[in-house]
């Protein structure tokens, strides 16, 4: 690069040398007479056209030099690079599987910790449903050692402090108070009783003034109401057995075999866990009562 420079600026000044040369040869011509001049200006010429040749012979030597020299550069040999032998080989081998070996053990490693802990968050879990299930059974059995205490305590009569004559209950059979409706007529009955429900109750004549004669045995009835609000009346019957006993039933009309239970609440347990199918309208009853519509018809 110097070299190529040094020449460029060498070229201009002969270039320049040769253009002020020129200039003082015209201004001589123009002082001497016309054959003087003619031989100067050949000279002039000559001297020119000497210069040009130096100054391109000049140029293309420093080109020459230049592509010879980035030839040379090119065709410049590469360093040789370093062969590996072969237990240089193998040890970079090994190196790479053991990295690889490595990297497999810490995979296998987060493997198994994000296992044990999936496995300690489900016994955790475990461990909380199983306290949480001994808690609520907890509270149940004190909830049912409460209620058997209360149904065991005796119930003081109102009329007599006296604890001998106090009267045990038993809260496990259905309560027949919630049933039992009292001494009513049957248009009483009509109004108390709602859609779907039956009470026990003892049915008396409306007729009878009861402030100037009484019913000595009044019968006992069970009055419902059906889904259509239809009212119906049918007596509770007490049939006497040799061998089982009292047993008591609802008469029912148009059935052979009755129902019959050897208590009150046992048999209120049947009609309020079974119920019928209207055969005509799909409609859900606790009594039968299309019987009635067809014994009705007969």
């Amino acid at each position: 690069m110097i070299k190529q420079t040094f020449n460029w600026r060498k070229k201009v000044a002969k270039r320049f040398e040769s253009v002020l040369q020129g200039v003082i040869n015209r201004i001589n011509h123009r002082r001497k007479p016309a054959g003087g001049r003619l031989a100067e200006h050949q000279n002039a010429k000559k001297k020119m056209s000497t210069s040009e040749e130096a100054s391109s012979t000049a140029a293309s030597t420093s080109e020459s030099s230049t592509v010879d020299s980035r030839r040379s550069q090119r065709a410049a040999p590469a360093k040789p690079s370093r062969v590996k032998t072969q237990p240089e080989v193998l040890k970079a081998e090994a190196k790479r599987s053991e990295a690889r070996a490595k990297r497999k053990k810490e995979r296998r490693e987060r493997e198994e910790r994000r296992s044990e802990r999936k496995e300690e968050k489900e016994r955790e879990e475990r461990r909380l449903e199983r306290r949480s299930r001994k808690e609520r059974e907890k509270r149940r059995d004190e909830e049912k050692e409460k209620s058997r205490k209360r149904s065991s305590t005796p119930i003081r009569s109102k009329k007599s402090n006296d604890p001998n004559r106090c009267r045990p209950t038993d809260t496990s059979k259905r309560c027949l108070r919630q049933y039992y409706a009292g001494v009513r007529t049957s248009e009483e009955m009509n109004r108390k009783v709602r859609r779907s429900q039956f009470r026990l109750y003892y049915k008396i004549d409306p007729d009878v003034d009861m402030t100037r004669e009484m019913q000595f045995s009044i019968p006992l009835f069970v009055a419902y109401k059906d889904s259509e609000r239809n009212m119906y009346h049918f007596p509770v019957i007490a049939t006497e057995h040799e061998r089982y006993g009292r047993k008591w039933s609802i008469g029912l009309p148009g059935e052979d075999r009755r129902a019959s239970f050897s208590n009150l609440p046992k048999l209120l347990d049947y009609y309020e866990v079974y119920n019928f199918v209207h055969p005509d309208n799909g409609s859900i009853e606790v009594f039968p009562v299309w019987l009635v519509h067809e014994s009705q018809k007969d």
